[in-house]
């Protein structure tokens, strides 16, 4: 298993420019993380746009 890993690894590193392993690793890391928004920021973004329209609707463009 560590051969496989280690094989597989080292192909990455040498197939690849040095900024693309760099942006694939910072971006691993971020994925460990978790996400940068939470479950209310999505929620705050959904009521915001389902107000948008039904304002539009009832009090013309221009209200916005």
């Amino acid at each position: 298993m560590i051969q496989i890993v280690g094989s597989a690894f080292g192909a990455f590193l040498t197939s690849n420019p040095l900024k693309v392993v760099r942006d694939a690793f910072s971006r691993a890391v971020a994925l460990v993380k978790g996400p940068t928004y939470s479950r209310d920021d999505d929620v705050t973004l959904l009521k915001l746009l389902y107000d948008i329209p039904v304002k539009m609707r009832k009090d013309g463009v221009m209200a916005i």
